[in-house]
């Protein structure tokens, strides 16, 4: 992870803040209240993503990343990784996953998160 961190640093030129070890409650909270809103925000609360780009100065969030290494190939990751999938695509929050490597080129990941960005839509907001 601290590999990939500061090569995210050097990639995002200063555009985006970095967050690393973001707790899901941190960034994504229910919109609702349904009955069992309990397990609900415990899944969220239990959870955390590898990295967040954020908006400079408001520190919006605009893109997740995911680092995957070989244990995500189990089953039990394996429902983590779809609960996490879900739950982004759900906010309009674009998920990047990253397979784990001996290195990182910033230029490869300046594309992959310049593409996420562009790509990315917002829910409605709420009237």
């Amino acid at each position: 992870e601290r590999k990939l961190y500061l090569v995210l640093l050097r990639a995002t030129e200063r555009r985006y803040e970095v967050m690393a070890m973001v707790r899901l409650g941190d960034i994504v909270r229910l919109a609702n209240n349904p009955a069992d809103a309990k397990f609900h925000r415990n899944q969220v609360l239990c959870k955390h993503i590898d990295f967040v780009l954020c908006t400079v100065g408001m520190l919006r969030p605009l893109l997740v990343i995911e680092l995957d290494d070989p244990s995500h190939r189990f089953p039990d990751h394996a429902a983590r990784d779809q609960f996490k999938n879900d739950l982004f695509a759900a906010v309009g929050l674009p998920l990047l996953r990253i397979e784990l490597q001996g290195s990182y080129r910033a230029d490869d990941l300046r594309d992959r998160i310049a593409a996420a960005i562009t790509a990315q839509t917002y829910p409605p907001i709420p009237r």
